[in-house]
């Protein structure tokens, strides 16, 4: 029998401290092959419209807020559905995203200022979505907050269903759950928003017809305005099927930033 062997790049996205413009421009952006949100190739999907999650490493109250956000998710998304599963935190071969609390993501980078961070594993061929994981900061006292910890998680689930930062390619990603910060003086979101189901709709089908991606500068050059803004981070290992093992290899990141910082 032939060996599977898995070939890894990773591409990581990480976001300083921000001061946000507030203009009401936002436009969801898929995952894709190629790790460039403002292009056109394939997006990354869940071939079965279905992601196991496993809470098993989280206490009591985070677990409970991780499942609220997969129950959030199902109800607002037509066609993909979020389910519990048991698995590790870092084992990409049992096809269940892990969900855990970690100083470094499973690629072995260190999460600094980022709440979060998504490792998401597919097929380089087709785009399907085969494992996955996300990693919290143990570090972040914002994560105390069970409100912000829910945003938090539904964000990171958003990745593990295929949606990229809502805040690429010219659009400031306001009001959406999918932006790649959490303002701390603005409300919290407790469900996604119209943009970011629309981009989950056109992954997997179902619901109003989205509106048409519009097309953007890959820029992430934001104006300045007055409010704290905690990051998000997401990172991409590119999966491909070969009969031999290739070394792991790093792609450079195409992560926009902004030049205005705390």
């Amino acid at each position: 029998m032939k060996r599977l062997a898995w070939a890894l790049g990773a591409a990581g996205f990480a976001f300083a401290l921000l001061l946000l413009h507030a203009d009401p421009a936002a436009a969801f952006r898929l995952l894709r092959i190629d790790h460039d949100p403002c292009g056109s190739a394939q997006n990354l999907f869940w071939g079965q419209a279905a992601s196991a999650v496993s809470t098993d490493l989280l206490s009591g109250p985070d677990a409970n807020n991780v499942l609220r956000g997969l129950d959030t998710w199902n109800q607002k998304v037509a066609r993909f559905r979020f389910r519990s599963g048991a698995g590790d935190r870092c084992n990409q071969d049992d096809g269940v995203v892990g969900v855990g609390f970690n100083a470094t993501d499973c690629n072995n980078r260190s999460l600094g200022a980022a709440l979060g961070v998504t490792v998401s594993v597919f097929r380089t061929d087709s785009g399907e979505l085969v494992d996955g994981n996300i990693t919290f900061n143990p570090t972040a006292p914002a994560l105390n907050d069970p409100a912000i910890f829910l945003q938090a998680a539904m964000h990171e689930l958003g990745h593990v269903l295929g949606l990229d930062h809502s805040d690429t390619c010219g659009a400031t990603g306001a009001g959406t759950l999918m932006k790649s910060i959490i303002i701390l003086n603005e409300p919290r979101l407790d469900a996604p928003q119209g943009d970011d189901v629309n981009g989950a709709n056109l992954i997997y089908g179902g619901g109003d017809q989205p509106p048409e991606i519009p097309e953007g500068a890959n820029s992430c050059a934001l104006a300045t305005r007055s409010g704290y803004a905690v990051p998000l981070s997401l990172t991409l290992a590119a999966v491909a099927l070969f009969y031999r093992r290739r070394s792991a290899t790093t792609r450079a990141s195409r992560a926009c930033r902004a030049a205005a910082q705390l």
